[in-house]
């Protein structure tokens, strides 16, 4: 990653597994800042629903669906659920099966 402000430090940090890694300042602070757009992006392109040769208005309309299921997975999570989103979506098809 390129970045006028930062320099080549290496800084520490504690990882969710909680081993240390080395990693560049510049990574920690993207990370640290990401918000929003960036980790729904991200979340989306964890699982797409879409096949590679659908015409544009459908990956449109699957693509807004993955952000409706990603929007779904964050509510509770944001309340404390620990879930891992492949699970979350498990179980949102499985639920939707059952009701038709």
């Amino acid at each position: 990653m390129l970045s006028t402000i930062h320099t080549s430090e290496m800084v520490t940090v504690l990882i969710e597994s909680g081993c240390e890694c080395t990693k560049p300042k510049v990574i920690v602070d993207y990370n640290s800042g990401m918000k929003g757009s960036d980790l729904s992006n991200h979340l989306v392109q964890s699982h797409p629903a879409f096949c590679k040769y659908i015409k544009w208005y459908k990956k449109v309309l699957f693509y807004l669906l993955d952000m409706v299921v990603v929007n779904a997975f964050l509510v509770p999570k944001a309340l404390g659920g620990h879930m891992a989103q492949l699970e979350f979506r498990e179980e949102l098809a499985h639920e939707h099966r059952l009701e038709y």
